[in-house]
């Protein structure tokens, strides 16, 4: 069984955006969850039809980084389509072997790349 391990964290419109490349990979895994932040989990459950895991990580707080490492363990790929640390660190504590993310210099905070193994270029003009 291959599980996948979606970060997306936040921003509605970047949800939104995400939903189709992860519907597209439900049929190359046995299971996808996506870490999202709490208030677009019902977004990821009804129209991307996966497992969300709800996040609380705009307010930093001990508590809110254990609940998300936590929640987020026992993948075997993960994908980070948000560019951040924490979302790349968020990919490197599900325990996935396979972490891919953008290429470093498409990556919002270029850190994060550190925490991927796989990068990938993408053409910014599309």
């Amino acid at each position: 069984m291959t599980r996948l391990l979606v970060v997306r964290l936040s921003a509605l419109g970047d949800v939104i955006h995400t939903i189709p490349a992860v519907v597209a990979l439900r049929e190359r895994y046995d299971e996808i969850a996506w870490a999202v932040e709490t208030p677009y989990r019902e977004l990821v459950e009804i129209v991307a039809r996966v497992r969300a895991i709800p996040v609380s990580l705009k307010q930093w707080s001990l508590a809110n980084v254990r609940a998300a490492r936590n929640g987020v363990r026992g993948f075997d790929s993960a994908i980070d389509f948000q560019g951040l640390i924490k979302s790349a660190l968020l990919a490197r504590a599900s325990g996935a072997k396979e972490r891919i993310g953008f290429a470093s210099e498409y990556i919002k905070e270029k850190p994060a790349s550190w925490f991927l193994t796989r990068k990938v270029a993408i053409d910014p003009s599309t």
